[in-house]
């Protein structure tokens, strides 16, 4: 099921009651490690308090309990180093199980034909989180990491078979 890693970190004994009530596989919505990109996209838990709870729900739940993490490149203020920082720590950590990264897709707010009534904050206004656009699909965020840059960094973590296997931890 979907868990919300926020939760968790501020109820941690929610942790023991899902152990308990038979929960085997939890997804988060964890998206960056880089604290002011996820402050800006309402991920404000931080780097340090991800890993504090991640350390948590190990002690907790060991690996009765496997981690599916979601990732995404391409959010405002967030350098391809730490996207590069954050995949070879994915690489080394038992904290997460399994992981999946995703470009960001914003619709560029200045197109006159762009539907916006379902869309995300970011593609409603582009500007103030900071993106730029170079034609309907091409953006530039304000650390200038580009809409290219992100899907050739999920194509290359992709072929790099960094998604780890979930058999590693089966019995």
């Amino acid at each position: 099921g979907y868990l919300r890693l926020d939760l968790l970190w501020n109820r941690p004994e929610q942790a023991r009651l899902l152990l308990k009530d038979g929960w085997r596989f939890g997804s988060f919505g964890i998206e960056t490690m880089h604290d002011r990109a996820g402050k800006t996209v309402g991920k404000g838990l931080g780097k340090e308090r991800i890993l504090d709870t991640l350390k948590m729900l190990k002690e907790e739940w060991g690996d009765q309990i496997l981690i599916h993490a979601f990732f995404i490149a391409g959010l405002p203020y967030e350098p391809m180093s730490s996207l590069e920082e954050t995949a070879a720590w994915l690489k080394e950590t038992d904290l997460i199980h399994s992981v999946t990264w995703h470009y960001l897709e914003v619709a560029n707010s200045n197109m006159p034909t762009m539907q916006f009534e379902k869309s995300s904050a970011m593609s409603k206004d582009n500007s103030k989180y900071g993106y730029t656009f170079i034609g309907q699909k091409d953006w530039v965020t304000n650390v200038g990491v580009t809409f290219s840059q992100s899907a050739e960094f999920i194509q290359r973590i992709h072929a790099d078979k960094m998604n780890m296997p979930y058999s590693r931890y089966a019995d």
